[in-house]
Formats: structure tokens, sequence, C-alpha cells
């Protein structure tokens, strides 16, 4: 049953309080549900319902559900709204025979002790954080948002959303627009079938498929290093570790230089994964806000170097060729002055070059590695994003001692490599045929770009913003207020379309107003025929907002409590 706000238990703020307000909502609501005030099976009122009645920001009342909603005290279901869960009284308490454990209890303080993500604010002529706390507080970005995007379990793991959040996949959207990774209908299954008989048939099979070191296949370190020093990006002194992809290298770089505590600077937005990594290991994680996306100039500089006058970062993470989210791209001149900056906190810097190789227009920038007189910049890459996803091979270029250290760290929890994967994707590089392929994504990508840039600005309403970048797999959008992505989003997959809500990729903010659209998987006609469809559904939801206001305004009386 749906439970009206009036019978909700009275809930008081106190703004001057050095807590959150979000948090302060979360910790009354959470005592009346383990009180039993709040039974299960309860439907609690809306986000904006709940926020118009109390006079709070509705983004300060959905961080507050989805810190019960990680804590196992409320579930969100898409089209039905947001119900009590927990806890369950008849639930046995202590263990022993016949009695099963209270795991729910054992997880039920997770976040609460949670290691907070500093907040950065925008200098003061940009104007106050206003998303969920104001400039200065502090703020825990949960790992999970409660709203099941598409019910779709691979872009969920994609972007790094933990299993225990979603469900069985039921209904796909037709045109998902959420999945950043290539299309499975370009691979080229013949020649990868065709590779994969040249190393089994050849004389050293037998010893691929022996137990491999935890370094990689040799012959693979050996050619990614010689490649790169032969373009000028590693040096004498650099050696190479393959990885499971670049996720677990960012496991491994937490695990070895921030495991106690020490601040971690990244991007804000940002992939979802990179955030989890060092914000579970214990880091500090601090968001540097970007510059204007639409401006496609990467991480705000000025903003970036005030940051690092203030802090004593250990390490910065970048991704500066068409980061996930936004798509956007550091330039030279500032790649340069990242470096010197970098160089004179004492900061180590993390380049992560996931997409460079998928430029379809400009010129090629130089990497902030190869920049790097020094040497000391760490380098990841990966196949996934211009071969074979699912073959999860990546790796990390750096100095020799510290690759060592890497190395150890790997050994403690992934003894052996898988050599057959890392001898396939060799293979298939020295035949040429990845460099074929490659040039296909190239031509493909380059048409999806284009249809997806055209269909923004056909369909999207007077006010939006989007980036425009030169390669890469995603468009970062931006809806005038006040439209929230994760409304709109639930309303689009009901149309079997699906995009990624803004809040996934917060670190300081939660971009309620912005989305990710990830064109890379879908064709020129499949993306016209979305952005259509979504920008009917946004065009309508302004259209209803606007009525709403014009309502409250001939309506002022306030809400009852």
């Amino acid at each position: 049953m749906l439970l009206p706000i009036g019978m909700l238990p009275k809930l008081h703020t106190d703004p001057n309080s050095t807590t959150p307000l979000y948090r302060q909502i979360y910790e009354q609501l959470s005592s009346a549900i383990l009180a039993g005030k709040l039974a299960r099976g309860e439907r609690l009122p809306a986000t904006r319902e709940l926020a118009g009645s109390i006079g709070l920001n509705r983004t300060t009342i959905a961080a507050a559900y989805e810190l019960l909603e990680a804590d196992g005290l409320i579930r969100s279901h898409v089209g039905k709204g947001t119900f009590v869960t927990g806890p369950e009284t008849t639930r046995p308490k202590q263990t022993g025979p016949g009695k099963p454990r209270d795991w729910n209890a054992l997880f039920a303080r997770r976040n609460r002790d949670r290691t907070p993500i500093s907040y950065v604010s925008r200098p003061s002529d940009q104007g106050p954080a206003r998303d969920i706390v104001k400039s200065g507080d502090s703020l825990w970005v949960p790992d999970t948002a409660p709203f099941d995007v598409e019910n779709d379990l691979e872009n969920m793991r994609e972007i790094g959303v933990p299993s225990r959040d979603f469900h069985s996949p039921t209904n796909a959207a037709q045109i998902s627009f959420s999945a950043s990774r290539p299309s499975q209908e370009l691979f080229p299954l013949e020649e990868f079938r065709a590779t994969v008989r040249e190393v089994i048939d050849s004389p050293e099979a037998a010893q691929i498929l022996q137990l491999g070191p935890a370094s990689g296949y040799g012959p693979l370190r050996r050619f990614i290093i010689n490649e790169a020093r032969e373009s000028g990006t590693a040096r004498d002194d650099d050696d190479v570790l393959i990885t499971s992809g670049v996720q677990q290298a960012f496991d491994l770089i937490q695990r070895v230089l921030a495991s106690h505590g020490e601040t971690v600077v990244i991007e804000d937005p940002v992939y979802p994964g990179l955030r989890n990594a060092f914000q579970r290991g214990g880091a500090r994680v601090i968001g540097a806000l970007m510059g204007d996306p639409m401006e496609n100039s990467g991480v705000d500089f000025p903003a970036l170097e005030r940051l690092l006058e203030k802090e004593t970062p250990r390490l910065m993470v970048l991704t500066p060729n068409f980061q996930n989210p936004t798509g956007t791209t550091i330039p030279a001149a500032t790649r340069k002055d990242i470096l010197a900056l970098a160089r004179k906190a004492g900061t180590i810097l993390i380049e992560n070059d996931l997409y460079g190789e998928l430029r379809y227009k400009g010129d090629d920038i130089p990497s902030i590695k190869r920049m790097d007189e020094s040497g000391d910049t760490i380098l990841l890459g990966s196949f996934s994003k211009i071969a074979f996803p699912g073959l999860r091979v990546g790796w990390v270029i750096g100095p020799r001692h510290f690759i060592a250290r890497l190395t150890e760290a790997k050994e403690a929890s992934d003894l052996h490599s898988d050599q057959l994967s890392q001898a396939v994707l060799l293979r298939f590089a020295e035949s040429g045929r990845l460099e074929a392929h490659r040039k296909k994504m190239i031509e493909t990508g380059a048409a999806r770009l284009e249809a997806c840039l055209e269909g923004c600005a056909e369909n999207l309403p007077e006010g939006s913003e989007y980036t425009r970048p030169e390669g890469g797999m995603n468009v970062w959008v931006r809806l005038p207020e006040p439209l929230d992505a994760a409304e709109l989003a639930a309303r689009a997959l009901r149309e079997n379309i699906s995009f990624l809500p803004g809040r996934y990729f917060a670190v300081s903010r939660a971009h309620p107003h912005s989305l990710r659209l990830s064109f890379i998987g879908l064709e020129p006609e499949q993306i016209q025929r979305g952005l259509s469809v979504l920008g009917t559904i946004i065009e309508s939801e302004l259209s209803r907002e606007k009525q709403a206001r014009e309502a409250r305004r001939d309506d002022p009386s306030p809400a009852l409590v």
C-alpha cells in the first residue's frame, strides 16, 4: 500500500548541521524502518512528492533513498515505486545448526562506514553546486543507484554496478544506448577462427596451454613494449604487465599505490568502474570536475591546478582521449601543463588510454606518457575496444620497478595468466588482421557518430547541450532543467529505448540533468530512430513540467507534513 506522507515519521532537517541533508533524511528513515515504524511492503512516497512536502531538492531525497536501498532497507522497481523491504523480524539473529546466517544484517552497515568522497566545487563564478550537497560538504556517492536501467546484466556490469543490484534480464531494450562496447556484429569471426587454428596448430600450442606467468604471455609482452618503444611512448627502463582488462589494472594500482587512505584524483563524471576500484580500496577519492563538456577540452585545468595546490594527491587518473562518459579529449598543450602540474605536486599520473585508437577524424595527439620526459607516467591500454572485449586482455606500461611491484600484487590473486587468449590476440595483431579490423571499426564508428550527432541536433529540445567528439564510443548530453535523466530513462525503457543517466558516473556531483549515449553498438538507422523516440519523450516531459509549474503558481498553498 502507498504510505501517505502524513503517515511518515516527522522528518526534521538542520541546514546548519555538518551532516549533509540527504544523510539526515537517510538516518531518520533508516531508524524508522529498523524500529518497525515503517512496515515491510509499504510503498514510500515518490522522491518528488516527499521533497516538495518538506521543502528540499528532489535529488536530496533520491540520494537518501539510494543509501537506504544499498542497505537493503528499501527496493525501487521501475514503474511501480519504492517499497520497504527490511528488516525481516523473523530472521534468526544467530547462526547454528539449521539456522542460516543473517547476511543482510552482516552487510547492513557497509555504507554507513564508507570513506566519504571529498567534494570539490567549481569556482564561485560558475555557480554553487546544488545537486546533492552544499559546497564544502563531503559526499558519499554510492557505487550503485536503485534505477534498474535496462534489466541488462552485461550493461550494468560494464559500468561497475555490482551484481547484487540488478536482476535477470527480461525485456531488454530494442535500441540500447547503454553499452559502451564494440558491436558484436562487426566481429571478424572467420578471421578469428583462422587465427585460433593457427595458434592451436603451432609448435608452441602445448606450452601455450600450460600455466603461464602472472606477468603475461612473454611474446605478447615483447610485442606491446616494442611497439610502444618504436612510437616513442615507452623508454628502455619501462616494462609491461598484461592484465585481465583495464579494470584489473585499476585494482592492482589501487592496492600498490593507494591502499592506506591516500588521496586519488579522478575526473568527474567518470567511468564508474574506475571510481569504484579506488573507493572500495579505501582511497580518499576526489573528483576533478571536467571543463565545459561542450568545449571538448577534457578536465577543467584551472580548477585542477587549484585542487593540486590545496591537496597532495598520491595519484591522478585521467582518460585523455574520448573520455568515458563525456567523449572529450584533452588538447596537447593542456597535456603538457598537466604533466608540469603533476611533477610540481609530486603526484603520480595514470593515463587511461582505452579509446585513442578510435579516432574518426582530426589529428592524433601524442599520449601523455610519450610527452613525459621523466618517464614516470603510467600508461594503461587494452584490446577490448578495438578487438574482442570478451578475451579480457589489457596492459600496464611503466617504470620497471613499478611493474615488478604490480606483478607481485597480481600474483596474490591471479597467479597464472590465460596464455591462450593472449597468444590468439598476438597472432591476430601480427597477421595484420587486427589493423584491418580497426580500420573497419573506424569507418563504421565515424558513420555512427555522425548519425548520433545529427539525431541530437534534430530531436533534442531547445536548451539541450551535447558533446561533439572526434572518436570514441560516447556522446554526453545535458538536458535543460528541471529534467531528470533517471526519470526519463524509466519512461524511455517503456518505449524500448535505454541509456545511462548521468548519476551513474558521478563523483562529486549527481549530474541529474545529464545522460550518456553510447552509439557504437547501433546501426545509424537505429540511432536515428532511437533519438527520435527519445526526443518525443523529452518534449512530453518538458510539457508536463511546465503544466506542473503553472499549477503550483495557481495554488501556492504549502503541502501538509
